[in-house]
C-alpha cells in the first residue's frame, strides 16, 4: 500500500466545541502542544458546543483542538484497536456526557523543509501553502505530529483514513497533504 498524508477536516455536522472554563484552554494548549503524556488533571474537563453553532447533529467526531481528535464513546471503542500505543485517552464531559480526546504522542521528522512553501516572518515559520515529505516507509503510524509543526495538528496516515472511511464513523473527511 502507498502510504499518503492527511490532514483531518470535521464536517459541518461534527460543530465546534470549546471549553466550559475558558481559563482552562491556555493550560490545555500548552500541555498538548507536544506529545508527551499529559497529567490526569485534564480528566473530566468539562467541554461545551460553540453559542455559535447550528445546532447539534450526533457525530462520533467533534470539532475541538487541532492537537488531537474528539470522540463520542462509541467512536473511542471504534478507534482503539488502530490508535492505542500511538496516544493517551483523556476522559472529558460534553453536556454532561462522556467524550474521550485522544492525545497522540508520536512524533515523525517527514517534513521537507527547504522544498515544502513556507511562511515566514522573522525568521520564524507562521505558516505553510505546501508541505513537501522527506522519503518515508509505508508503515506509517496511523496518527502522529510532524516534528517542527506540532501546532499544524493532528496527521494521519492512508491506514487511519481506510479504517474511518471503512467503519461508521461520522463527523470526520480527510484532506491529502
Amino acid at each position: 500500500m502507498i502510504n499518503n498524508i492527511y490532514h483531518l477536516e470535521y464536517d459541518e455536522d461534527s460543530f465546534a466545541v470549546g471549553f466550559a472554563n475558558t481559563q482552562d484552554v491556555r493550560r490545555f494548549r500548552k500541555a498538548t502542544l507536544g506529545t508527551d503524556a499529559i497529567a490526569s488533571e485534564f480528566d473530566g474537563m468539562e467541554l461545551t458546543y460553540d453559542p455559535f453553532s447550528r445546532g447539534h447533529k450526533i457525530t462520533h467526531f467533534k470539532d475541538f483542538f487541532v492537537g488531537g481528535l474528539l470522540v463520542v464513546e462509541e467512536g473511542k471503542q471504534e478507534l482503539e484497536s488502530i490508535l492505542n500505543g500511538f496516544g493517551q485517552w483523556i476522559p472529558m464531559k460534553l453536556d454532561s456526557k462522556g467524550v474521550f480526546f485522544f492525545h497522540p504522542t508520536t512524533t515523525l521528522d517527514i517534513v521537507d523543509t527547504c522544498n515544502s512553501e513556507l511562511l515566514y516572518h522573522d525568521g520564524y515559520v507562521t505558516g505553510v501553502k505546501k508541505f513537501a515529505f522527506k522519503d518515508f516507509d509505508d508503515n506509517l503510524p496511523p496518527v502522529f505530529k510532524m516534528a517542527g509543526f506540532e501546532h499544524y495538528g493532528l496527521t494521519v496516515s492512508s491506514r487511519f483514513k481506510e479504517y474511518v472511511e471503512a467503519s461508521s464513523l461520522t463527523g470526520l473527511s480527510f484532506k491529502k497533504l
